[in-house]
């Protein structure tokens, strides 16, 4: 053991000539992904929020419906009665 450290001593943990002293501490495509991934979650997050905001929480739409169909059952009616012939007196005569 006593050997190989010092055998170990003259070799440096890291070699100079494979380290770039120009280089980026993060790549610049790790830097894009991350603003594209950031983009993303603000998009979704924008999204959830305005349908969340335009749900309708109170149930205003399920009882126009129920208006709405009951509106229209009362025109169906009305118009079915119209419809019915009706005996009037008077009017005009044919002539024979």
């Amino acid at each position: 053991m006593a050997q190989a450290s010092g055998d170990a001593q003259d070799i440096p943990l890291i070699d100079d000539n494979l380290v770039e002293d120009d280089s980026p501490a993060v790549p610049v495509w790790m830097w894009f992904a991350l603003v594209g991934v950031v983009l993303a979650l603000i998009v979704i997050g924008l999204v959830l929020w305005v349908r969340r905001t335009t749900k309708d929480p109170y149930g205003v739409a399920a009882e126009r419906q129920e208006e709405d169909q009951r509106i229209a059952a009362e025109r169906a009616e009305q118009a079915r009665a119209e419809e019915r012939p009706s005996r009037r007196k008077g009017g005009r005569r044919r002539k024979k």
